[in-house]
């Protein structure tokens, strides 16, 4: 079997009968049914980019490689004011510290500010794998990554006071549920149970990884002040966008 289909794609695209008149082979008509459509009159067929995703190697790491930076990116926005949390919302403790904690005590203060972002991503999660489903997981990543790119610079542009800087902090958790999507992606490209366990694994790893990173980023830039890190999160997610644009098929 195995030396049927070799010798169906070693074939020309285009085979000539008795009487000199051309063809299509074998392998034409299969790249005909998958959609390929026909360049020139030499039998050259131009491929679909989900179609390369499949028969290229280089195609694949590259899509793969680009979904895996942005997973990692997100990350890292989504935790990298973490550290910065308990001194935000102690007046005065900073000269970037909230005024005012909207009524809420320390304890509460505390638990609010993460708790609005985790919110939005619980709901984002539930709805975006669907949602994926239907409109394809790369609008949804882009959505994600581009909706964290804007989500972060409102926070930065509302850091003076708490209530607004946790609302935006629940819209900025609404789009930062890339990871669902992304391993709904590596279940959809790869074909075998061990490709795709593997590559699983590899996203929730880089999942980690961000997130660890994310807070290296706060603690490093400590004396830059305690809402900086949001314009270094927008700006390689950002960049992680573009990639995506360019190259997740």
């Amino acid at each position: 079997m195995d030396d049927e289909i070799d010798g169906a794609l070693s074939e020309p695209l285009i085979a000539s009968v008795s009487n000199g008149t051309p063809r299509p082979s074998f392998m034409a008509r299969v790249l005909a049914a998958c959609g390929c459509s026909s360049s020139n009159e030499a039998g050259k067929y131009d491929l679909a980019p989900y179609q390369e995703l499949y028969i290229s190697p280089k195609v694949y790491k590259r899509s793969v490689n680009a979904l895996r930076f942005a997973v990692f990116v997100d990350a890292i926005a989504g935790t990298i004011e973490q550290p910065n949390y308990p001194i935000m919302v102690l007046p005065g403790a900073h000269a970037d510290s909230f005024p005012d904690t909207g009524g809420l005590g320390f304890s509460g203060a505390t638990y609010m500010v993460p708790m609005s972002a985790l919110l939005g991503v619980a709901i984002a999660s539930m709805i975006i794998g669907r949602a994926s489903d239907k409109v394809g997981r790369k609008p949804c990543i882009l959505f994600c990554l581009y909706g964290t790119v804007i989500g972060c610079i409102l926070k930065f542009l509302f850091r003076f006071a708490f209530w607004p800087y946790c609302a935006f902090n629940f819209l900025n958790g609404l789009v930062s549920a890339s990871v669902p999507v992304a391993l709904a992606y590596a279940g959809d490209v790869n074909e075998t149970k061990r490709e795709k366990d593997g590559e699983i694994g590899v996203l929730v790893g880089v999942s980690m990884l961000g997130s660890a990173g994310g807070g290296i980023i706060a603690i490093l830039m400590e004396t830059q002040g305690l809402f900086v890190p949001l314009l270094v999160g927008s700006a390689i997610v950002f960049v992680a966008a573009i990639l995506n644009t360019l190259y997740l098929i």
